[in-house]
């Protein structure tokens, strides 16, 4: 398959997904602005974002959100099925690893048998560390799920208090995640140089020859930016979630009028 055919239909695949996120978070404005609307009517009492209220409005867009949802997903499956050739430079010293590694022979002489097992050991240890922290993080997002789902810890007597709670008790897991990322991609950094020297001598002395990259860097790594993203996109939608169900909007929105009446006097 032709590489320009790829990178068409990755465009294409992610122009589709972006007009389709746009779409969706208009939906959702729309609908927030029309709850907004008919509780600040005259002659409405009660509370305005009611959880009854707030459901049936989502299930009218679950046909819009499944939609994207699906596209999301064909997104994951069309990056498989179309495949384009990484642009890696020459400091991007897990790639220049991996191109060594295909040169090494099968049969390696007894005196080298000593770097062979360095490389698979710092293999092995990397799998270790990748697994580990994943876990973490799994356990994280479930822990924060658990807070934000329930409705005790929101009881909306003080909402300034709620949000201090929910910093405390969710925050921490985000930074650790972020922290742990960071710190796989730094080890995977240092082991791959660590390694090059070993795989230099068993690859030999041939020259790697590596066009058309650019400087890596390790924040651009595939699983920090994997993990970042899960981890942000869960807690998003879960905080989006908790706000809805528990109230805050209302309390936000007083607070932004407040702001805009008294502080900088618009209006």
């Amino acid at each position: 398959m032709k590489e320009k055919t790829s990178k068409t239909v990755r465009l294409v695949s992610g122009v589709v997904l972006s007009l389709m996120t746009v779409i969706l978070g208009a939906l959702f404005i729309w609908q927030v602005l029309d709850i907004l609307a008919i509780g600040t009517a005259e002659g409405h009492e009660g509370f305005i974002f009611t959880s009854e209220d707030v459901g049936a409005r989502l299930f009218k867009l679950l046909p819009a959100i499944v939609i994207w949802i699906a596209l999301i997903i064909a997104g994951f499956v069309l990056w498989e099925v179309f495949p384009v050739k990484p642009a890696r430079g020459k400091n991007d010293k897990s790639y220049v690893l991996k191109r060594f590694k295909k040169r090494i022979p099968a049969a390696v002489p007894e005196e080298l048998q000593g770097s062979l097992q360095f490389i698979k050991g710092e293999e092995e240890n990397l799998k270790i560390i990748r697994i580990i922290a994943t876990v973490i993080c799994g356990v994280g997002v479930l822990c924060g799920i658990i807070y934000l789902s329930n409705p005790a810890n929101f009881p909306k007597a003080d909402v300034t208090a709620e949000m201090v709670n929910m910093v405390k008790n969710i925050f921490p897991w985000v930074g650790a995640a972020l922290v742990l990322w960071c710190g796989v991609a730094v080890y995977e950094e240092i082991s791959s140089k660590n390694q090059l020297e070993h795989a230099k001598k068993l690859a030999g002395k041939t020259k790697i020859e590596i066009i058309h990259g650019k400087i890596y860097a390790f924040l651009n790594h595939k699983f920090f930016l994997l993990g970042a993203r899960i981890t942000l996109g869960i807690l998003a939608v879960a905080f989006i979630i908790a706000g809805i169900t528990g109230g805050s909007m209302h309390s936000v929105l007083i607070k932004a009028i407040n702001i805009c009446t008294e502080c900088i006097g618009l209006g």
